[in-house]
């Protein structure tokens, strides 16, 4: 059977739907979008390193660490910031209470 025609190919097991049955495998979906999926995974390595240069600079010019400047980031992003905040209260609280 020809994997880059709109024909079922077997020989593997598909992802599963919603039914719980294995899913028709057809490649030539995948075929013929694969220079979109490419330029897109382009893109998105390039925007990560972007990102990547901004946390390092912020964490320069704040003098926090990185990491934090990234969980300030994405807690604002992912509209989680009380959550995050209630997180880092208490850890702030573990590590007063345990300190050592």
């Amino acid at each position: 059977m020809d994997a880059a025609t709109d024909e079922v190919i077997s020989k593997a097991q598909g992802r599963k739907d919603a039914a719980g049955q294995p899913a028709a495998i057809r490649t030539k979906f995948l075929k013929d979008a694969i220079d979109d999926g490419v330029a897109l995974k382009v893109k998105a390595d390039e925007a990560a390193d972007t990102y990547a240069d901004w946390v390092t600079s912020m964490a320069e010019k704040t003098g926090l660490n990185a990491p934090v400047v990234r969980k300030v980031v994405n807690a604002k992003a992912n509209d989680k910031w009380e959550d995050e905040a209630r997180k880092a209260e208490q850890l702030n609280l573990a590590f007063d209470e345990i300190g050592e």
